[in-house]
């Protein structure tokens, strides 16, 4: 199931997967826009699906911005990807993450992922580093 809101432009895609996973909010930052646009946002979406579809606060899945290798890119390049927290360091790319037509990910929307901080040229970022079987998922 997917809901959507908008806020000046910006439209968040509000998913659940599956029944017992619970919800996540999708949020593509269009360039030029702050950071407060997206807490914006992702306050009105979540305030939007709270009000007028009745998905309580808890059943939000825990968010957090990972960081995926971008292969034969000659030199090394992470897409920063929202993904769900699954446990300390485990994080599931969720399905409908779209992957740019020219980029050539490391690991694709649907798989669980082991992070680990590591420090980048953007300071210390979460990144993958390993794909983990779907079991460990539970």
């Amino acid at each position: 199931m997917t809901l959507v809101a908008e806020h000046q432009g910006t439209t968040a895609r509000i998913v659940q997967d599956r029944p017992d996973v619970g919800w996540y909010l999708h949020i593509s930052l269009p360039s030029g826009e702050s950071r407060d646009h997206l807490q914006d946002t992702k306050e009105i979406a979540v305030s939007q699906a709270e009000e007028d579809y009745g998905i309580p606060s808890s059943a939000w899945q825990i968010t957090k911005e990972i960081h995926i290798y971008l292969k034969n890119e000659g030199t090394n390049v992470w897409r920063p990807v929202d993904a769900i927290r699954l446990d300390e360091d485990l994080y599931k790319i969720p399905d409908d993450t779209l992957v740019p037509d020219d980029e050539d990910w490391e690991f694709l929307p649907g798989a669980v992922v082991r992070c680990v901080a590591k420090d980048l040229s953007g300071g210390v970022l979460l990144v993958a580093i390993e794909a983990q079987s779907q079991e460990t998922e539970q």
